[in-house]
């Protein structure tokens, strides 16, 4: 399956952008490192990926701290090599209170659902996001993007 990974760092007021080879990867543990050598300080740094227009991860590092994430559909760790081989050890249960979710057809998301919140994007907001009927990742990711003001940084490796 084709996978794009998009890492963007803030520095400041603004956002810097590049492509993460997933493949030079082995777990979450080795993202994390790369993630922590395009840090500027304590800045975040994110890394969108998205698989085949299956699913989504956002996994975030805020200086030194542990990576967070977010899955935008759980099921995924079942079928998908790399998001088992990232996310699985990971990510077990899907977010809590989650409207909409009812274990039928539609996505699964879980991990850190306020992954966001500090940028305007509530877990409320994301899963809904994850849960509307027609999105596709790149949709949401790019939607994202425009709120956090890194659109064109992502935009371009796509």
């Amino acid at each position: 399956m084709a996978h794009l990974a998009t890492l963007v760092a803030k520095d400041g007021r603004r956002w810097h952008g590049a492509e993460i080879d997933l493949n030079e990867l082995r777990d979450l543990g080795d993202l994390a490192d790369a993630m922590r050598l395009a840090a500027r300080g304590d800045e975040p740094v994110f890394v969108f990926i998205e698989e085949e227009d299956e699913w989504f991860a956002i996994v975030r590092i805020d200086g030194l701290d542990d990576p967070r994430v977010f899955v935008s559909d759980l099921r995924m760790l079942a079928v998908s090599d790399l998001a088992d081989r990232f996310f699985a050890d990971f990510l077990a249960e899907p977010a809590e209170d989650v409207e909409g979710v009812d274990g039928g057809e539609g996505a699964v998301p879980g991990g850190d659902v306020e992954i966001l919140a500090d940028f305007g994007i509530t877990g409320k907001a994301l899963v809904a996001m994850c849960t509307r009927e027609g999105q596709v990742p790149a949709d949401i990711i790019t939607e994202i993007g425009e709120q956090l003001g890194c659109v064109d940084e992502i935009e371009v490796y796509r």
